[in-house]
């Protein structure tokens, strides 16, 4: 199997690292000339300064120092361009800047996903969808076929739902605890797997055996069954994607054009 590392462009503050960064110069700053300190997830961070070369060979002097210990490929979080607006004062629009450069650091790797992304549209990178809710609606599981197919459309053919059931740690798990929560809905759970087994790839993050009954439990791994049962199919598409570019995941319109498909709700 293949090992890859989730990897974020943010740096605790209280740390050592920190420090070196800092006397380094590879550190977001404010127009001030200070660190600049940005709250992401459940703490505050310094954003690396991807946009400086420096910053960019540290890190990827990083990555190397991995896959010279058998990492194969990398998950690459973070990169909104909220987080360096809110550092330098710059709108979202400008920030993007930022998130383009995160992003070009995966182009020299095989294996790299990435969730905010710009302007890579046509490259080998992997892109996730956003965070998904453990929800039926359109922030869970009725977003992920028309998320994937936008995302086709717009360059990313190497497409990704989030996680099966929704990416959202506290819908799992009792907060501060690694215990799973009792009332999740074992049906939703199923159908996100259903649907993101066709997609180009499927992920798992929570052990369907940790929080399903058997009934349900087989329903997913009938799931995956029907995933290797069209892999070859979904191969080839991946290879016609590589060269030309055409999304993986297609909508019927896509395939079927001025046939009516794509006014079918």
């Amino acid at each position: 199997f293949k090992v890859m590392v989730w990897l974020v462009p943010f740096v605790s503050p209280d740390s050592t690292t920190f420090r070196l960064l800092e006397s380094q110069g590879l550190l977001l700053r404010n127009s001030k000339g200070e660190v600049g300190i940005t709250r992401w997830w459940d703490g505050y961070s310094a954003l690396l300064n991807v946009l400086s070369h420096h910053t960019v060979r540290w890190f990827k002097e990083g990555l190397e120092k991995l896959r010279e210990m058998g990492v194969d490929g990398f998950k690459m979080d973070g990169g909104d361009p909220e987080h360096f607006a809110q550092v330098t004062g710059e709108s979202v629009a400008e920030a993007l800047r930022y998130t383009e450069a995160f992003a070009a650091i995966g182009l020299d790797y095989d294996m790299t996903e990435y969730r905010a992304c710009w302007k890579h549209a046509g490259t080998h990178l992997t892109q996730r969808l956003c965070d998904k809710n453990h929800a039926w609606d359109t922030t869970g599981l009725a977003s992920l076929i028309p998320n994937g197919i936008a995302q086709g459309l717009s360059g990313y053919a190497f497409g990704c739902p989030d996680m099966i059931g929704g990416g959202q740690y506290s819908d799992f798990y009792e907060l501060g605890t690694l215990e799973p929560r009792c009332d999740v809905d074992q049906e939703l759970f199923v159908r996100y797997a259903q649907v993101s087994a066709l997609f180009p790839m499927m992920q798992f993050s929570l052990a369907p055996w940790r929080v399903l009954d058997m009934r349900h439990h087989i329903a997913c791994i009938e799931a995956i069954d029907m995933r290797k049962l069209y892999a070859g199919y979904i191969a080839t598409l991946v290879s016609e994607a590589a060269t030309t570019g055409r999304p993986i995941l297609r909508s019927m319109e896509f395939v079927f054009p001025h046939q009516g498909y794509a006014g079918i709700q």
